[in-house]
């Protein structure tokens, strides 16, 4: 008896599960959402060092930037878009879940896909009524 508690683990640790659909969804809905409430509080402290600095010099400065370092919109912009579909997506989800609906293990894969597929719906439409 002794020997089984050396040699198994005290703790469940990563190893020992293998990675659900649902428990992935949820890491990664709460991820979305602290990431883009972070984006939001930087943009916001970003243009707000902007307006309180009421030198056109510094105001030029950060548009000649963005202008000659376009990425550093671009790319951030493409990444929040990601994760907003995906948190809106999930969010519907979990409005569903509180009314019951769904919250059987058969149906809660099939939802997990429908997520991923509406996420990657959103995000193209929001690409495409940004550029088209």
């Amino acid at each position: 008896v002794s020997k089984n508690k050396i040699t198994r683990p005290v703790s469940p640790h990563l190893t020992v599960y293998s990675p659900q659909m649902s428990s992935m969804l949820s890491v990664f809905h709460r991820i979305a959402g602290s990431s883009i409430g972070l984006v939001l509080v930087m943009v916001l402290c970003i243009l707000s060092c902007v307006k309180m600095s009421h030198t056109e010099p510094f105001m030029f400065c950060f548009v000649g930037l963005l202008q000659e370092n376009q990425w550093l919109f671009w790319g951030p912009l493409f990444f929040v878009l990601l994760l907003l579909s995906f948190h809106i997506a999930n969010g519907v989800r979990h409005f569903i879940w509180d009314g019951g609906i769904g919250i059987d293990s058969s149906s809660i894969t099939k939802t997990g896909l429908v997520v991923l597929g509406c996420a990657g719906f959103v995000y193209v439409w929001m690409l495409q009524s940004l550029f088209f």
